[in-house]
């Protein structure tokens, strides 16, 4: 079994982002604050179309 030498690249390329992400050791609040928000958008855009649907 030969090792595909892509994804070799994709997972070096996985580890080295993955040590590279540590290194901002701000407060969470920040990235919690966009999810929330891109759950609202994402909520929001879902009911809209259910009513736009049911209208």
């Amino acid at each position: 079994m030969s090792e595909d030498p892509l994804r070799e690249g994709i997972a070096k390329r996985m580890e080295k982002v993955r040590k590279d992400i540590p290194v901002e050791k701000k407060p969470n609040w920040r990235r919690r604050v966009i999810v929330l928000v891109m759950k609202l958008v994402l909520a929001g855009v879902m009911l809209f179309s259910i009513l736009r649907y049911f209208w």
